[in-house]
This record gives C-alpha cells, structure tokens and sequence, in this order.
C-alpha cells in the first residue's frame, strides 16, 4: 500500500480456521506534504476606469488545480492566459490545489473601480441676458467629479475649460465634462442671441418752416421702429432728453437728434440748424416825395431795408401793398408807410403830408373815361385800372387795382388775376353805377367789381411788362 501522509496503521492477521492473531500498530510520521501557497493577486487597473478589469493570480509551483469563485460556494477553473475578466465591481476569490488534494489559503480582491455613470451634464449662464452691445461672458459650472472640462464652439473640436468665455458676437457654445473613469457627461449647448452692435438708423428730421418767420419753428423727427430711446439736445450734446410729439423753436439754435436701440447702440447725429426764425421789425420807410413844388400829381418813395415789403395808407386802417415803393399821390393828403420783412416783422408808421398838389394840374384821365382795346404787353391807365398781360404767351391778365375795396381783390394786394383766353380786345368800362365791366368781345368776363373813388392811388406797374407767370405769381407769393 502507498502511504501519502503521516498516519498510524494497524495490523492483524488470521488462519484458516478463523483464529485472529494479535494487531500491531505502525505509526508513520516522517512524511512530509505541503498545500500550495495562497495565491498573490493583482488587477488590470486600480483606477477608476469605465472598462473590464482583469483579476490575474500568481500561484505557487505546487498548485495543479488552479480555481476562482464569486461567491465561495461555486468554483470555476481558473484560465491563466485570460483571468478572471470583472465586467462589474465586486469579489473574486482564487485557490489552488496540489496533486496530494491539499488546498491554499483561499485569495481575494476586490474590483471597486469600475465606473460607467457618467457626471451630470454641466449648466452653463451668461453675465446678461438683456439686449446689449457689449462682449457676453458664458461661465460653465461642472458636477462633482467631474475631471475633465471642456468647451466647444463648433461642437466638434474640443478645448480645455479654463475661465469663463468671451463672445464678442453672437453664436453658440458647448460644454462637456468627464469623470476620471473617462465617462463624459452629455453636451450642454448655450446659445448667446442678445448681443447688437449694429447701430440703429438716424431720425429723420423736418422742420415746419424754413422761410423767414417770427413766430415759432417746430421740428419733428420720425425715428426708426427699433429706437429704445429718441433723443435730442440743444446744448450741443451735453445733454440730451426724450423726443415726444415734436419740439418748438422760439429762437434761432442748433438742435442734435439721435436714436438708441435697446442695446445701447447710437445712431449717427441729425443736425439740425434754426436760422430763419427773425423777430427783429425793419426800421421804418424814409419818405421822400419827388417835388415841393405844386404839380398836378406828387408821387412818394419809401425806402427801407433790402427785400423789405412796403405797404401805405391814407387813412392807418386800409393798408395797401406797393410792388415799387412808389405811390402816386393825385390830390393833398397824409400818406403812411411801414415795412414789413420776410420774417413778418413790421416797422414803425412812417407819415407825409402832401399839401402841393394842384388838381388843375392833374393829367390823369377822369371816373368817366373809358378803356378801349390793348395790344399785347402794353400798358395803360384808366383811373385805376392797369393791365398787364403775362409773358411767355401765357393767357395770364393782371389788373392793378390797388386801392379798390373788395375782399377778392386784397389777398393779392390790389393786383386781380384771371385766366381768359380772349383773343380779342379785353375792355374794362366804369359804369355810373361804380361797377366796373370787362368784356372780351362780346362776352362779360367779371362784373360788379365796384370803384371808391376816394381811395385811388396810382402805382408803377412798368416792371411787370414782359414777366414771365412764375415770376409774377413768386413775387405775389
């Protein structure tokens, strides 16, 4: 028999018959065995890792039987050229076994380090939301654990996340973290959309009145749909406050207008100058007649600034514009005078007293004369009554009839104006009534435009030959 541990034997023997012999006891204690040693484990990777980890075992040269469990219980041969692969955490025990049956102390390690969740996805936030002009900050903020901080601006190529970034303009940016197992968290996209910096466009500006006035000038702006603020200033730009309806202007300045959109972006500047406003009167006419002698007619000249309009009267309540300055005085009274600008101002009354006129002297034809035909571009008088016709063959006819009491006739100070295509002889016949009748031909153009006599004064038409209708109606203007 072979004997393959230390153990005690005993012996008997018996005969044929049945007779045992006496036993004998042979005790063997000089055989020496041993159990493999416990098996010195290691792993792939002690690191957080998303990956298998690979137990591996080193066992002793005595170990023929090489196991693994989960669980102690099952045993599983043990395949030296792969370990045990951990596709989670957990434990894994490891024994061997030598050829005479004896077990190891029993190996264990535990995987720990397997880690496939991933951190939450980073939260990203911007300095401002609100419409601006300026750069725009964007700050990610990652989960614990997070090792690995990175930005995109193209989602495609990635950065490392070192400080908030800086977007100079509008566009989109992307943030991703990973844990040190190498988990990455899904992308977080942050869109910045409120950055303006183009400016809004300038108002558009008018004014009320650009000719010479002495009342108020009003200026209005109409400023574009996305004007956050409508301002204006009338210091130059120091300082500024908000355009409502329209601004009034009660003297001659500059005035600044500009939009503001919500960003904060200006527009270019309007500039806008006041010049016509004039508040200041001409000084009065200075009269002067052109005798002192006695004559049948004493004709007065009022001079007063350049451009400056000159109306008279003879009475301080009727006032009659003179194209000329010059009025023709027929018999002895007072004649006034003021000047009147552009802008409206009036003069002081300037008065003269005509005391040298004689009516025996008077060439002037009498009420009763009538007119009889005129030839183109000529001029005559009867009485009162002047015509002229308007050049450039235009069938314009003016009547100078300064002096004549009529509403319809006082709007273009004392100069009628009808449109006639007559081709024959006009005819203007005072009536005994005080009518007066025109008459082309045979057809009656205007009837009952009645004479005061009283008020006749005769005026130097003799510029108005020959002009032409744009100039008659601008110098009526």
């Amino acid at each position: 028999m072979t004997i393959t541990k230390n153990c005690s034997i005993t012996f008997r023997g018996y005969d044929a018959a049945g007779n045992v012999s006496p036993t004998i006891t042979y005790k063997i204690t000089d055989i020496r065995y041993q159990a493999p040693s416990i098996p010195v484990l290691t792993a792939s990777t002690t690191r957080p890792t998303n990956q298998d980890v690979t137990v591996t075992a080193e066992f002793s040269a005595n170990a023929v039987v090489k196991e693994y469990s989960f669980d102690k219980l099952t045993w599983y041969t043990y395949n030296e050229e792969t370990g045990v692969v951990m596709t989670d955490n957990g434990v894994v025990y490891i024994r061997a076994q030598s050829a005479n049956g004896l077990y190891s102390d029993i190996g264990k390690w535990t995987v720990s380090n397997i880690d496939r969740v991933a951190p939450a996805a980073p939260n990203a936030s911007a300095n401002t939301v609100n419409i601006t002009n300026k750069d725009v900050t964007v700050s990610a903020s990652y989960a614990y654990g997070t090792t690995v901080r990175e930005y995109s601006r193209d989602g495609e190529t990635w950065l490392p996340y070192e400080t908030p970034i800086v977007m100079e303009q509008n566009g989109t940016l992307f943030f991703r973290g990973a844990d040190e197992a190498g988990n990455y968290t899904s992308v977080t996209s942050y869109e910045v959309a409120n950055i303006d910096k183009v400016a809004p466009d300038a108002p558009i500006v008018t004014v009320s009145n650009t000719n010479p006035t002495n009342g108020a000038v009003r200026i209005f702006a109409t400023y574009p749909g996305d004007a956050y603020r409508k301002q204006y200033s009338s210091n130059g730009g120091e300082n500024w406050g908000n355009f409502s309806s329209y601004i009034q202007c009660n003297q001659n300045g500059t005035w600044l207008f500009r939009s503001q959109d919500a960003a904060g972006n200006y527009s270019e500047l309007v500039e806008v100058n006041i010049t016509n406003i004039d508040k200041v009167a001409p000084d009065a006419p200075v009269i002067t007649a052109n005798t002192t002698e006695a004559a049948g007619e004493v004709i007065l000249t009022a001079e007063s600034e350049p451009e400056a309009l000159l109306y008279y009267s003879t009475n301080k309540t009727n006032w009659y514009r003179t194209i000329s300055g010059t009025v023709i005085v027929p018999k002895n009274h007072t004649v006034h005078f003021y000047a009147k600008d552009a802008a409206g101002n009036k003069s002081a009354v300037s008065s003269y007293q005509v005391t040298n006129v004689d009516s025996s002297l008077n060439p002037k034809a009498t009420y009763n004369d009538t007119v009889i035909g005129t030839e183109e571009n000529e001029v005559f008088d009867v009485h009162t009554a002047e015509w002229v016709k308007g050049g450039d063959g235009d069938d314009i006819y003016l009547l100078n009839a300064q002096g004549w009491n009529d509403s319809r006739i006082t709007d273009k100070d004392g100069l009628l104006v009808f449109d006639t295509t007559c081709e024959n002889e006009l005819v203007l016949t005072p009536l005994s009534n005080g009518t007066a009748r025109i008459t082309c031909g045979e057809d009656v153009l205007n009837v009952d435009w009645r004479v005061t006599t009283q008020q006749i004064a005769y005026a130097d038409v003799q510029s108005l030959v020959g002009m032409g209708t744009e100039e008659l109606f601008a110098m009526l203007a």
